[in-house]
């Protein structure tokens, strides 16, 4: 519910600050594996952790609790928004939140790659993934198929040792 709009900054603070379910290395692997399944990224990701605590009753709590109470919430704004939206004040609130959002996940973003430990490799698969995404276009789906072998290829030529 904190995270409504903004799961991504509240939920790693919740998970891996505050309460330390996750490790920083953690919390990236879970997201990493949210974004490639089907569904909703941060679903993913409270399934996974759900289920790492407490098995498929976990999972399902996890999934239900994520999803209720914003479901409820946006359906309760979307009555507001039909019947309020034609005054101005609404439209600069919507772009308010929309610009909010994007600082918010610029925000943890930013904070994840500060936390991580990198080394040669990492770097250069964040630089062909900015480089895919931003140069190029592409999205996350069409990245992975490069990606993939990309970081494959570049593990095994500066294998760790």
């Amino acid at each position: 519910m904190l995270g409504f709009g903004g799961v991504a900054a509240v939920g790693r603070y919740i998970i891996v600050e505050e309460r330390k379910w996750l490790t920083e290395e953690e919390f990236a692997t879970y997201v990493g594996m949210g974004q490639i399944l089907p569904g909703p990224n941060y679903i993913n990701v409270s399934v996974m952790i759900g289920n790492k605590y407490h098995g498929k009753l976990g999972a399902f709590v996890s999934a239900f609790g994520i999803y209720f109470i914003p479901a409820v919430i946006v359906v309760i704004l979307a009555i507001l928004y039909n019947k309020f939206s034609l005054i101005p004040e609404i439209h600069v609130l919507m772009v308010g939140a929309g610009i909010t959002t994007i600082g918010m996940i610029i925000g943890n973003g930013i904070k994840m790659l500060t936390k991580l430990k990198y080394d040669l490799n990492n770097y250069l698969v964040i630089l062909f993934a900015t480089t895919l995404i931003v140069i190029f276009h592409f999205r996350i789906a069409q990245s992975l198929f490069l990606l993939i072998p990309f970081s494959i290829i570049i593990n095994k030529i500066f294998k760790k040792q």
